[in-house]
């Protein structure tokens, strides 16, 4: 699901591999980006996820 997600953001197909081994960062994720991937899951979960604490 959480694959899916990120697919989708980076607008890739079903059919594309999603590269496991490559930082979020450097696919070209924002924290913007996360932040709405983050949102999308909680509404398909139907709970809250925290965030990370640094």
């Amino acid at each position: 699901m959480v694959v899916e997600e990120l697919k989708t953001v980076l607008s890739m197909t079903s059919r594309d591999e999603f590269p496991l081994d490559i930082g979020f960062f450097d696919l070209g994720l924002t924290s913007l980006r996360l932040s709405e991937v983050k949102l999308a899951l909680e509404q398909k979960l139907e709970c809250a996820i925290p965030r990370p604490l640094y």
